[in-house]
């Protein structure tokens, strides 16, 4: 009794006492739990760290961005441990890590930043904000505790600062896609000291140098990224070995070139981004061991040999592009059946023949074979449409143009998700179907075929649309134009009939209630319309192109348009190129006055072969402004960037699509096509007209002029002396025109002059002598009965004619050409281009065909915090 009443007592007394203990366990809970607060200075310098900047949405590109130091408060009881983007140590409460990426953050970060009082951070992250061009600040070296640092894509500029090399315990950095160099201190320098990096991205910033070998120990390296950063040398092969390294890009550096070594099984390589560098060499056929490799990537790179048949052992490859290499041998389609993974194949240009078998048409049916959502198998060899591509559901971009395929486009291939389809240079013939049903298309590229019969109504989606080198026939209707988001609509050199349709904008509501609400919504974002080469006829709408604000090049030689001057497209702000040669053209060229910019952004202006009769646009001279400044030199050359977006596989992909600024320059009597223009190359061809009266003075003005061809029309007066201010003046015709006095002698100093043509004037007096007037024979002076000097042996007596000529156009009537048999003579045309400086470099590089090749940019394996993966490519000619 007595042993069980102790007991009743003791578990009395714990009930009684039992709440109190449970009150006393919840505080010290309570208290344990609210206890770590980061520390008060810490949380002052984060909120003047906030303070220092603009909260702006364009500052962060990517769409879920958001600014998260918004939850940052400066509230007596705020705890910046709990702040949003803020980590604090759970054992001291210091602020540890940053991670403020695409916060819209919008300034710079100076010397005396607060950001660097924080003494015991180890995570820093400020990728995908705006800094404005600013200098990455020195003291970040101070940071001695920083293992992680991300500074990509946030607008820094200048050199990176020697202090990052003492940040010893750096396993991560990323500095890519800002405007960085990497001169001095270089490469070598920074890295010396950061032997633990597991992760380096550098890509695009300006490194300008061969690649460190002592990258070859950093063993604990698993991604190295040096993509487009100007690097020369040769590639040191050990850095291929590294035990760990499973992500390595290096594309984009056209002058590192290298070979590739013989890999071992071991080699946890998944990634190797090569393209457009200069590796050479062949394949080895150890690369069969890398039964990691997920992506491999050797487009526009000098490798050459037979197809490395044993990549078909590398079974998880997702990506494989190859293209434009010198691959050689035949390739059978089958090869690529059994990786499952595969997605995007790239076969493109090399000098392969692929085979695509009955079994390789089965095998698609069978759902563990791969499922291509990119394709590219341009030049190689196909004679038929692969059928292989009726199953392929998923398939997103296609590429087979510069083939040897025939006959009529299966219709089932509108039925697939295509974005993009190249079939360009092949011997197509007919499409099947008068309107293309596809409502996912954004770049269709069919020239250079044999289509025949009318031109195909696009779909809406369409961005770009090549119809190029056909032989399609018909009016075309306003069906043609309903297209909202077109920027490259190219038909030429085709044999298209009638007249351009009027853009009913006023009555856009009238067509909405008649079933038409997305009639004619073409322009705002057009870029570039050729429709040169075929026989339009009729007025040039001005409701057509009106809107086309976008608008750089627009090409309509050689066809039958009947109108005065359009001088309304002097209010698009952004043409550049602007070919009417070859036409009826009639009446003045008069400005528009309402206009602010009078054509201020042309480069190429070729009017010639038309009717204009009047003075000469002196008041346009004065306001082309793209032609008057020098300014720095500029090697690019004159093209229309398109980017659109793809994403399949769950990556967006931004492509760029380069159109060439092409232009046709009749030098010495032949018509010379040059599929690439400088920037810098401007030119003025008036020639083969009824201009009359003097010419002006202004002229002189036009200082970044090059070419001018004023020749066979009706001037009179003297040359003038301030055309000798056209220093970039390389090709100069006045021939077959009523100039008369003396040829100034100022034009010796016109040093890049190569080509000069004043025949057939009534000019007298002396030749200039010197410079660049001794290079020019009696051709340039013949029919000038006054003229005397070399290369002349005598004063010219007898009154030569100029030789008679055909006509501009086969197409032109009587009534174009009703001027040149009222005058005393048959008029030849002068040659409008001139033996230009460079001439015979552009002519060597002048393409008979356009191609494509794509340039990968920032594939990345590991999936930044709140962003998304992206991938650039450039199409270009």
């Amino acid at each position: 009794m007595k042993s069980h009443f102790c007991k009743s007592n003791i578990f009395m007394a714990f009930l009684s006492t039992a709440p109190l203990l449970i009150h006393l366990l919840i505080l010290t809970c309570l208290f344990s739990y609210v206890q770590p607060r980061c520390h008060k200075d810490e949380s002052t310098a984060l909120l003047e760290f906030k303070n220092s900047f603009v909260i702006r949405r364009d500052a962060s590109s990517d769409p879920l961005a958001y600014p998260k130091v918004a939850s940052w408060s400066p509230k007596e009881k705020a705890d910046c441990c709990s702040w949003d983007g803020v980590e604090c140590d759970k054992s001291n409460t210091h602020v540890i890590a940053l991670h403020l990426s695409s916060s819209c953050l919008h300034g710079s970060i100076n010397s005396n930043n607060t950001l660097f009082r924080l003494s015991h951070l180890q995570i820093l992250d400020l990728a995908a904000n705006d800094f404005n061009g600013s200098l990455i600040p020195s003291q970040l070296g101070n940071l001695s505790r920083l293992k992680y640092l991300n500074l990509s894509m946030s607008a820094f500029a200048g050199q990176i600062p020697s202090q990052i090399s003492q940040l010893s315990n750096l396993s991560y950095l990323d500095l890519c896609r800002n405007y960085l160099e990497l001169k001095w201190p270089d490469l070598s320098t920074i890295v010396r000291n950061l032997s633990n990096l597991k992760h380096l991205d550098l890509s695009e910033v300006d490194i300008s140098s061969p690649v460190p070998s002592l990258l070859a120990n950093f063993s604990a390296l698993t991604s190295l990224s040096l993509r487009a950063c100007r690097l020369s040398g040769k590639f040191p092969i050990d850095i291929f070995q590294l035990p760990n390294l499973q992500l390595l890009d290096l594309g984009q550096n056209d002058n590192l070139t290298g070979s590739l070594p013989e890999f071992r099984s071991s080699n946890p390589l998944r990634i190797l981004w090569l393209d457009g560098t200069g590796f050479f060499g062949h394949i080895p056929s150890s690369i069969g061991n890398l039964d990691s490799l997920r992506g491999l990537d050797l487009r526009i790179c000098r490798f050459s040999g037979p197809f490395p048949s044993s990549l078909s052992k590398l079974i998880k490859l997702e990506y494989l592009d190859l293209s434009k290499n010198n691959f050689s041998g035949t390739v059978d389609f089958n090869m690529f059946l059994n990786m499952k993974n595969l997605t995007n194949l790239g076969l493109s240009d090399n000098n392969l023949s692929v085979l695509m078998t009955e079994k390789s048409v089965a095998g698609n049916i069978n759902s563990t074979h791969p499922k291509f959502e990119v394709l590219f198998l341009g030049s190689c060899n196909l004679t038929s449409f692969p059928d292989i591509l009726r199953y392929q559901d998923r398939l997103k971009l296609l590429d087979l143009s510069e083939n040897h395929i025939h006959g009529k486009l299966p219709k089932w291939i509108w039925n697939t998700r295509m974005e993009l389809l190249d079939i360009s240079s092949n011997l197509f013939r007919s499409f099947g179907i008068d309107v293309l049903p596809s409502r996912s298309l954004r770049i269709l590229d069919f020239s250079k075929n044999k289509f025949t019969g009318r031109l195909p109504i696009p779909p809406p989606s369409i961005i770009l649309f090549d119809a190029s080198h056909n032989k399609l026939s018909g009016e075309i209707s306003l069906l043609h134009f309903n297209l909202s988001s077109i920027e490259c609509f190219n038909l030429s050199h085709n044999k298209l009939s009638g007249v351009l349709p009027e853009c009913l904008r006023n009555i856009k509501h009238n067509l909405s209630s008649a079933g038409f609400s997305q009639m004619c919504p073409f322009g705002s974002r057009l870029k570039v319309m050729d429709l040169s080469y075929n026989q339009f006829q009729g007025s040039l709408p001005q409701s057509l192109l009106a809107d086309c604000m976008e608008l750089q090049v627009l090409k309509l030689e050689s066809n039958r348009f009947n109108d005065v001057f359009p001088s309304w497209l002097g209010t698009l702000p952004k043409l550049k190129l602007l070919l009417l040669r070859s036409n009826k053209f009639h009446g003045a060229i008069t400005r528009n006055f309402d206009s602010d910019y009078d054509f201020s952004s042309l480069h190429i202006i070729d009017l010639s072969y038309n009717n204009f009769s009047s003075f000469l646009p002196s008041e346009y001279f004065k306001k082309w402004i793209a032609m008057k400044a020098l300014g720095a030199s500029n090697s690019s050359y004159l093209a229309t960037t398109i980017r659109i977006t793809i994403e399949y596989s769950g990556v967006l992909w931004d492509f760029e699509f380069i159109y060439p600024c092409s232009v046709t320059i009749k030098n010495k009597g032949k018509d010379m096509q040059y599929e690439r223009v400088q920037e810098v190359f401007t030119v003025i061809d008036l020639s083969s007209n009824r201009f009359h009266g003097d010419i002006p003075e202004c002229m002189g003005e036009l200082q970044r002029l090059q070419v001018l061809s004023l020749s066979n029309n009706m001037l009179t007066g003297s040359i003038p002396s301030s055309i000798s201010s056209l220093t970039q003046l390389e090709s100069l015709d006045l021939s077959v025109n009523k100039l008369s006095g003396k040829i100034p002698q100022q034009l010796v100093q016109l040093t890049f002059l190569a080509s000069f043509n004043v025949s057939f004037n009534p000019l007298r007096g002396p030749i200039p002598q010197g410079s660049q007037f001794s290079t020019f024979d009696s051709s340039s002076y013949k029919g000038n009965a006054g003229l005397w000097g070399y290369p002349l042996e005598s004063l010219n007596t007898p009154k030569a004619l100029p030789p008679s000529d055909s006509g501009s156009d086969e197409d032109d009537d009587e009534d174009s050409k009703s001027w040149f048999k009222s005058n005393w003579i048959t008029i030849l045309p002068g040659f409008v281009g001139g033996l230009i400086f460079g001439v015979a470099i552009e002519h060597a590089l002048a393409m008979d065909k356009r191609e494509w090749f794509f340039k990968v940019v920032d594939f990345v394996v590991l999936t930044k915090a709140k962003g998304r993966k992206r991938k650039k490519l450039r199409r270009a000619t």
